[in-house]
């Protein structure tokens, strides 16, 4: 066998074994979708309780009723039934106020991204980053619901809802 076969058989070889290696090591975005959206929701709530923790701020306590008033608003944006914005806030704040008759404030915090790799994260810095997100985020809230969701284009919108009770 000449030198160049030699040489090019060795570089084939090696590319094929790069290849193998790098299709069959799990990596954080496969890793990542295959969290159930619960999961990274719940996930970003306590990322967030942390940071208002290091505030010195009160948790967030996790609400299921505004995690369905959010996911209606995720679900709307995810299938392009309504754009990524804040548009319908206040219909979304009249169900809230429904639900809490008392409630004294709300707010909102949407995240859009293709990205797919640590989802929690990337909105957290996104929000965090942002003036009026970060405010809603370290605001004098109570409770939060989060709904994450993610349509066949890959493409993930989040929303998250506040609460303010007196």
């Amino acid at each position: 066998m000449s030198r160049s076969v030699f040489c090019k058989v060795w570089f084939y070889l090696g590319l094929y074994a790069t290849l193998c290696l790098l299709f069959a090591l799990p990596s954080k975005s496969i890793a990542q979708s295959s969290i159930p959206p619960e999961d990274l929701q719940l996930q970003l709530c306590n990322r967030i309780n942390a940071y208002r923790a290091e505030m010195g701020l009160t948790a967030l306590t996790w609400s299921d009723s505004l995690t369905l008033i959010a996911a209606k608003h995720s679900d709307a944006m995810a299938e392009h039934r309504r754009p990524f914005s804040h548009k319908g806030f206040k219909k979304r704040a009249k169900q809230v106020y429904q639900w809490w008759q008392s409630a004294t404030g709300v707010s909102e915090n949407l995240y859009f991204t293709t990205w797919t790799g640590d989802l929690v994260e990337m909105a957290f810095e996104g929000w965090k980053t942002s003036q009026g997100h970060h405010e809603n985020m370290i605001g004098a809230y109570d409770m939060t619901g989060i709904s994450i969701v993610k349509n066949r284009k890959g493409e993930y919108f989040i929303t998250q809802l506040f609460v303010q009770l007196p």
